[in-house]
């Protein structure tokens, strides 16, 4: 039996040949995983600047429904009934309006 374990003993140069193939495999692994989150990278950036004309536009209707709505505030304040009733409403479903939103608003414009 000690004969047959002198036979198949590892040598230095045996063990070359795996740790290549293995170091091989790593260092394309990583080449690939880096290519395809370039990649995906590349396709966000590319969706984000396609929505950022829409964006734009969102933040411009926003400010103008707080602008309406905080006009809305101030003439519930003032005491018009149908303001106090649209302001009623808004506050039972959970809206809260910020009457300085329309300074906001304005200046943005």
């Amino acid at each position: 039996m000690s004969a047959a374990m002198n036979d198949s003993s590892i040598t230095p140069t045996s063990l070359l040949t795996p740790f290549i193939v293995l170091a091989s495999a790593l260092l394309l692994w990583m080449l690939f995983q880096s290519y395809a989150l370039f990649n995906e990278r590349q396709a966000l950036l590319a969706a984000a600047a396609q929505l950022a004309p829409q964006a734009e536009a969102a933040i411009k209707v926003r400010a103008s429904i707080d602008s309406i709505a905080a006009g809305v505030k101030r003439l519930a304040d003032g005491g018009n009934a149908n303001a106090r009733v649209i302001v009623d409403e808004l506050a039972r479903r959970g809206v809260t309006i910020n009457p300085n939103s329309a300074q906001a608003g304005g200046a943005a414009k």
